[in-house]
Protein backbone atom coordinates (compact mmCIF):
# COMPACT_ATOMS: atom_id res chain seq x y z
CA UNK A 1 0.00 0.00 0.00
CA UNK A 2 1.66 3.09 -0.97
CA UNK A 3 0.45 6.47 0.38
CA UNK A 4 2.12 8.59 -2.43
CA UNK A 5 0.82 8.20 -6.06
CA UNK A 6 3.27 8.19 -8.68
CA UNK A 7 3.72 11.53 -10.15
CA UNK A 8 3.84 10.56 -13.70
CA UNK A 9 1.05 10.67 -15.25
CA UNK A 10 -1.83 13.74 -15.92
CA UNK A 11 -4.23 10.95 -13.59
CA UNK A 12 -1.46 10.99 -10.79
CA UNK A 13 -0.82 14.36 -10.78
CA UNK A 14 -4.90 14.92 -10.31
CA UNK A 15 -4.43 12.48 -7.43
CA UNK A 16 -1.67 14.28 -5.58
CA UNK A 17 -4.17 17.47 -5.84
CA UNK A 18 -7.21 16.20 -4.86
CA UNK A 19 -4.81 14.44 -1.52
CA UNK A 20 -3.32 17.75 -1.17
CA UNK A 21 -6.71 19.84 -1.54
CA UNK A 22 -8.62 17.35 0.47
CA UNK A 23 -5.89 17.20 3.27
CA UNK A 24 -6.62 21.18 3.49
CA UNK A 25 -10.02 21.30 3.88
CA UNK A 26 -10.23 18.86 6.44
CA UNK A 27 -7.23 20.10 8.51
CA UNK A 28 -7.63 23.61 10.87
CA UNK A 29 -7.33 26.00 8.41
CA UNK A 30 -10.94 26.53 7.79
CA UNK A 31 -11.51 26.58 11.45
CA UNK A 32 -8.88 29.05 11.45
CA UNK A 33 -9.97 31.06 8.44
CA UNK A 34 -13.60 31.10 9.76
CA UNK A 35 -13.02 32.03 13.59
CA UNK A 36 -10.53 35.09 12.77
CA UNK A 37 -11.84 36.99 9.44
CA UNK A 38 -15.44 36.17 10.38
CA UNK A 39 -15.95 35.57 14.07
CA UNK A 40 -17.39 32.09 13.29
CA UNK A 41 -17.49 28.44 15.01
CA UNK A 42 -19.18 25.73 13.62
CA UNK A 43 -19.65 22.58 15.71
CA UNK A 44 -20.50 20.72 13.32
CA UNK A 45 -17.72 21.19 11.05
CA UNK A 46 -15.66 18.26 12.43
CA UNK A 47 -18.87 15.74 10.92
CA UNK A 48 -18.68 17.97 7.52
CA UNK A 49 -14.40 17.07 7.54
CA UNK A 50 -15.44 13.81 8.41
CA UNK A 51 -18.33 13.44 5.84
CA UNK A 52 -15.99 14.66 3.03
CA UNK A 53 -13.24 11.38 3.90
CA UNK A 54 -15.43 9.20 4.02
CA UNK A 55 -16.83 10.32 0.89
CA UNK A 56 -13.32 10.32 -0.89
CA UNK A 57 -12.15 7.08 0.40
CA UNK A 58 -15.67 5.32 -0.89
CA UNK A 59 -14.95 7.37 -4.57
CA UNK A 60 -12.34 5.18 -4.80
CA UNK A 61 -14.77 2.10 -5.48
CA UNK A 62 -15.95 3.89 -8.12
CA UNK A 63 -13.02 5.76 -9.30
CA UNK A 64 -9.70 3.42 -9.71
CA UNK A 65 -7.11 6.04 -9.64
CA UNK A 66 -8.24 7.30 -6.05
CA UNK A 67 -7.76 3.76 -4.65
CA UNK A 68 -4.66 4.59 -4.38
CA UNK A 69 -5.67 7.41 -1.54
CA UNK A 70 -7.88 5.16 0.49
CA UNK A 71 -5.49 3.87 3.00
CA UNK A 72 -4.66 7.94 3.35
CA UNK A 73 -8.54 8.73 3.86
CA UNK A 74 -8.55 5.80 6.50
CA UNK A 75 -5.98 6.86 8.65
CA UNK A 76 -7.34 10.51 8.85
CA UNK A 77 -10.53 9.02 9.71
CA UNK A 78 -9.29 6.88 12.46
CA UNK A 79 -7.04 10.12 13.74
CA UNK A 80 -10.24 12.30 13.29
CA UNK A 81 -12.29 10.07 15.49
CA UNK A 82 -9.48 8.96 18.19
CA UNK A 83 -8.91 12.62 18.72
CA UNK A 84 -12.88 13.44 19.11
CA UNK A 85 -13.02 10.68 21.30
CA UNK A 86 -10.17 11.71 23.40
CA UNK A 87 -12.24 15.10 23.94
CA UNK A 88 -14.94 12.98 24.86
CA UNK A 89 -13.03 11.43 27.58
CA UNK A 90 -11.85 14.65 28.32
CA UNK A 91 -15.05 15.95 29.65
CA UNK A 92 -16.17 12.60 31.27
CA UNK A 93 -16.97 13.35 35.52
CA UNK A 94 -14.19 10.58 35.98
CA UNK A 95 -11.69 12.07 34.11
CA UNK A 96 -11.96 15.41 35.17
CA UNK A 97 -11.68 14.07 39.03
CA UNK A 98 -8.50 12.09 38.40
CA UNK A 99 -7.13 15.20 37.16
CA UNK A 100 -8.53 18.40 38.22
CA UNK A 101 -10.79 19.35 35.78
CA UNK A 102 -10.61 23.38 35.67
CA UNK A 103 -8.99 23.24 38.98
CA UNK A 104 -5.99 21.34 37.47
CA UNK A 105 -2.33 22.70 38.46
CA UNK A 106 -0.20 22.86 35.45
CA UNK A 107 1.19 19.10 36.25
CA UNK A 108 -1.94 17.64 36.15
CA UNK A 109 -3.72 19.41 33.01
CA UNK A 110 -0.06 18.94 31.43
CA UNK A 111 -0.62 14.64 32.51
CA UNK A 112 -3.84 14.91 31.54
CA UNK A 113 -3.34 16.01 28.06
CA UNK A 114 -0.27 14.10 26.93
CA UNK A 115 -2.17 10.73 28.03
CA UNK A 116 -4.70 11.51 25.85
CA UNK A 117 -2.79 12.84 23.26
CA UNK A 118 -0.67 9.24 24.19
CA UNK A 119 -3.69 7.03 23.77
CA UNK A 120 -4.41 8.95 19.82
CA UNK A 121 -0.99 8.12 19.12
CA UNK A 122 -1.38 4.54 20.15
CA UNK A 123 -4.20 4.18 18.54
CA UNK A 124 -2.71 5.27 15.33
CA UNK A 125 0.44 3.11 15.74
CA UNK A 126 -2.03 0.37 16.00
CA UNK A 127 -4.19 1.10 12.45
CA UNK A 128 -0.85 1.53 10.97
CA UNK A 129 0.14 -1.95 11.75
CA UNK A 130 -2.87 -3.28 10.39
CA UNK A 131 -2.90 -1.56 7.58
CA UNK A 132 1.30 -2.06 6.47
CA UNK A 133 2.06 -5.46 8.60
CA UNK A 134 5.70 -3.80 9.62
CA UNK A 135 6.69 -0.57 11.10
CA UNK A 136 9.36 -0.21 8.77
CA UNK A 137 6.35 -0.24 5.95
CA UNK A 138 4.83 3.04 7.72
CA UNK A 139 8.58 4.75 8.37
CA UNK A 140 8.19 3.94 11.98
CA UNK A 141 12.31 2.86 12.46
CA UNK A 142 15.00 4.27 14.19
CA UNK A 143 17.62 6.52 12.16
CA UNK A 144 21.10 6.64 12.05
CA UNK A 145 21.76 7.99 15.57
CA UNK A 146 25.06 8.95 14.73
CA UNK A 147 24.08 10.99 11.90
CA UNK A 148 25.28 14.60 12.84
CA UNK A 149 22.93 17.32 13.96
CA UNK A 150 23.42 20.93 13.39
CA UNK A 151 24.03 23.05 16.38
CA UNK A 152 21.11 25.02 18.12
CA UNK A 153 21.80 27.90 20.28
CA UNK A 154 21.78 27.67 23.58
CA UNK A 155 21.70 23.68 23.67
CA UNK A 156 25.00 23.10 22.01
CA UNK A 157 27.33 25.54 19.85
CA UNK A 158 29.00 22.53 17.69
CA UNK A 159 27.67 19.78 15.15
CA UNK A 160 27.49 16.72 17.42
CA UNK A 161 25.42 12.61 17.15
CA UNK A 162 21.60 12.80 17.00
CA UNK A 163 22.35 10.40 19.64
CA UNK A 164 23.53 13.03 22.47
CA UNK A 165 21.56 15.47 21.30
CA UNK A 166 18.26 13.36 21.81
CA UNK A 167 19.22 13.07 26.01
CA UNK A 168 19.97 16.64 25.85
CA UNK A 169 16.53 17.24 24.51
CA UNK A 170 14.70 15.09 26.69
CA UNK A 171 16.43 16.88 29.64
CA UNK A 172 14.91 20.15 28.38
CA UNK A 173 11.62 18.61 27.51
Amino acid sequence: MNLIPDTTSHTSRAITWIAWVSMLCVSTLPDILLREFFDIRLGWLIWAKLALLVALGLLGFLWRPLRSLQSYYLILVVLFTAEWASGLLAGTALWQSWFGGSNAGFTQSMLSTQLLRLGVAVVMVGVLLVLFKKPKNFFFVRGDLQAVAQPIPLLMDKPNSWKKLGWILAVCI
